[in-house]
């Protein structure tokens, strides 16, 4: 009976009913001027979304995580009033700050408070704070988590020859993720200036990026995932953190994560096997109150199964691959906003394939003009969110629009 009902199952079903999402999304609470708040944390007995809300590194800082679902337009609803009804705990002069990129920072970075929840990694805190620059650690964004339904993954391993577990999934799914990050900071950098104080040298940027989250000016660290197994994943991050080159393993910030579960301990992926994969590279979508549009996480869905249709990508070649495609993300990063990128006809290469994907699966019109828009985005940059920010910059600063948001 599962057997028959996995195998009437249709790419269609699977991309509307079977590819699950959750967000979070990181905001900081600003003043009316755009500087940092180091007021307490709201009181948050009263709001009835408390559950959905968690205390990030620096007090100032918010996530709010979604729990997983399939539609995109009903998880951006509950983003939106767990993110409102937040607001309405915080004090009548603060509001929030509606960039990937931190306000206005004091040159004095002690009176910036560290968050003291959650006390299980307080010490975690203090120690990143003694290694890094609090400006870059206070940078925030997009995590979209990403998994598949137990008949989508049957589904998948009856079709594709390369995929004998699920655990291959979620490796193909990452692979391909990390390979075109490119693409997704071209489409969704929105972080093209910064605001008072987060450079110690103003002289480091003379002029707007597509995102300087995604870019060198960002926070991150030189570890790159081996994406060749799980086991090679985990192993990457245990010998990261052995020969000090992370704190721990929640300091892996690669663009993609393989997740089992909550946990962030890599022995957990080889024990209980991949549950999802977490992507990391999306700036905060300062249209939208909850941080991430409808149309960006439908193109997420479609390039999920788009990539598990793709040919295997060869393993030994996969380490110049990832350093290629690490490159080619932080020179895109780099890119003015209104400069088509060096990678267009990669770009339309790819939203061909994807079309021709979606009329080959019969998935409809609402794909069909999805894929058009992002491939309209390929030659026209002023579309793309950085392009839309770059045209409201006013004084090299974003400051006006971001207070204006609320």
């Amino acid at each position: 009976m599962i057997r028959d009902l996995v195998a009437q199952l249709t790419s269609e079903q699977i991309l509307k009913q079977h590819v699950q999402l959750g967000v979070e999304v990181e905001k900081h609470r600003v003043d009316e001027q755009g500087t940092i708040c180091a007021t307490p944390f709201p009181n948050l007995d009263q709001c009835n979304g408390a559950a959905s809300i968690k205390r990030e590194f620096v007090v100032s800082q918010t996530e709010f995580v979604s729990p997983k679902m399939n539609n995109p337009s009903d998880l951006c609803k509950f983003m939106t009033k767990t993110i409102e009804e937040f607001k309405q705990t915080m004090s009548a002069n603060e509001i929030l700050w509606p960039f990937s990129m931190p306000p206005n920072l004091p040159q004095d970075r002690e009176r910036i408070p560290l968050s003291l929840e959650p006390a299980e990694s307080y010490e975690y805190r203090l120690e990143s704070r003694a290694l890094h620059e609090i400006g870059k650690s206070m940078n925030t964004g997009v995590h979209v988590n990403l998994s598949l339904t137990q008949p989508a993954m049957d589904k998948m391993i009856q079709q594709q020859p390369d995929l004998r577990s699920e655990d291959d999934i979620y490796v193909k799914l990452a692979q391909h993720f990390v390979l075109n990050r490119w693409l997704l900071t071209y489409l969704f950098g929105a972080s093209p200036v910064v605001e008072e104080n987060y450079f110690t040298d103003e002289r480091e940027m003379v002029r707007p990026i597509r995102s300087l989250r995604s870019s060198r000016f960002g926070f991150g660290n030189d570890v790159m995932g081996d994406y060749a197994s799980v086991k090679a994943y985990a192993q990457t991050i245990d010998n990261a953190v052995a020969q000090g080159k992370l704190i721990a393993p929640r300091e892996f910030y690669d663009s993609v994560r393989l997740k089992s579960g909550a946990s962030k301990i890599p022995a957990d992926l080889l024990a209980n096997g991949v549950t999802h994969i977490e992507l990391r590279t999306f700036d905060t979508n300062p249209f939208t109150v909850s941080g991430v549009s409808e149309e960006q996480l439908r193109l997420v869905q479609l390039l999920a199964l788009y990539f598990l249709e793709q040919p295997p990508l060869p393993t030994w070649k996969l380490p110049w691959l990832t350093k290629q495609a690490r490159k080619m993300n932080r020179q895109v990063a780099l890119e003015h906003p209104l400069a088509l990128t060096q990678y267009y006809h990669d770009g339309i290469k790819l939203f061909q394939g994807v079309s021709q994907f979606v009329t080959t699966h019969q998935l409809g019109q609402k794909y069909q003009t999805l894929v058009q828009d992002y491939l309209n985005q390929m030659t026209n940059p002023e579309q793309t969110l950085a392009g839309k920010l770059v045209q409201l910059i006013e004084g090299k600063s974003l400051l006006k629009f971001g207070l204006n948001r609320v």
